[in-house]
């Protein structure tokens, strides 16, 4: 075990250095599952190092990297056992485990599992994601069609995007993104952009704040791929965004809108304000929406160009 200030050096010969007042685990960073009590000093050297489908335990302390993942993997840091709210996560402590990035103009997290080997299981928990400025926090870098990715009581504090694609041709079927928060460092900033879901997508009780846009589902210019199956966007929290609080601008089977409150649309003055805007979906579309809050903003429920889709509102 290690102290605060500490510095140990792990058997792949990188250096891990104790964070807290409490005593930390020599193995900071561990694959579950492989015997020989190989430890990692660095997160990237533990995913260079497991096979696909290996689970990554990272130990509570600050880690000062950018990670590139390139296989179906569990990442997920020390338990902080219940929370009250997805908005105590950006509350520094709740998370133990921190990524911070040691290049801020890069995200901290890209995905570039490649087309020819997709991943099919990919789940990110238990973490803390922090120190981006100018550029996106996780970042879907790669074309292809992958399946299963999970997020869960994971905050991305800052950065100009918190999940997000750089490629409109790649797609990950289904997509869940859970008990998370999100704040942005700029108003031109998008909590949760998914142009990527190709179906069953689930986002349920997060914390969006600071953004331009809280949740922005699909390119308004109809790029985005079609999303099949049952969607369900639900419980989450969207306070003072630039432009909307949930803006939906691809295709949907079937889409629910439901429970979630929205405060403060357009308070910090880059767009116009939307609580909840359904643009241009390009393709018909069945979208409920049920039971939402939407208050203190420039507008509520904007619908625009719905092209043959269907919507009830309740």
């Amino acid at each position: 075990i290690i102290g605060a200030g500490q510095t140990i050096s792990a058997n792949d010969g990188s250096l891990h250095t104790g964070t807290s007042n409490t005593f930390e685990t020599v193995c900071a960073i561990s694959i579950v599952g492989v015997d020989g009590g190989i430890c990692f000093g660095t997160i990237q050297n533990a995913i260079n190092a497991a096979s696909p489908g290996k689970t990554i335990n990272i130990a509570a302390g600050t880690y000062q990297e950018n990670i590139t993942i390139d296989k179906s993997l569990t990442l997920q840091g020390e338990n902080p056992g219940i929370v009250a709210d997805s908005k105590t996560l950006l509350t520094p402590g709740t998370l133990k485990s921190v990524i911070q990035a040691s290049d801020p103009a890069t995200p901290a997290i890209r995905i570039t599992a490649p087309p020819t080997a997709p991943f099919n299981g990919l789940t990110v928990k238990n973490l803390r994601v922090t120190g981006n400025a100018g550029s996106g926090v996780m970042k879907i870098s790669t074309t292809g069609n992958h399946k299963n990715l999970t997020v869960d009581k994971v905050a991305f504090d800052g950065g100009e995007r918190g999940i997000f694609s750089s490629d409109n041709t790649s797609t990950v079927a289904t997509v869940a993104i859970t008990n998370s928060a999100f704040r942005c460092s700029a108003v031109t900033a998008t909590g949760l952009e998914i142009w990527f879901a190709s179906s069953s997508l689930t986002l349920t009780n997060n914390y969006i704040t600071n953004c331009r846009d809280g949740i922005n589902l699909g390119n308004a210019g109809g790029i985005s791929p079609p999303v099949g199956g049952t969607n369900l966007v639900s419980g989450n929290v969207i306070e003072n965004t630039g432009d909307s609080g949930i803006q939906v601008a691809v295709s949907f089977g079937n889409l629910t809108i439901s429970n979630n409150t929205i405060t403060g649309a357009g308070t910090i003055g880059v767009g116009n304000g939307e609580g909840i805007q359904i643009e241009s979906p390009g393709q018909p579309s069945t979208i409920t929406l049920t039971g939402n809050k939407i208050k203190d903003g420039e507008q509520g429920l904007v619908f625009s160009g719905l092209l043959g889709s269907t919507a009830s509102v309740s």
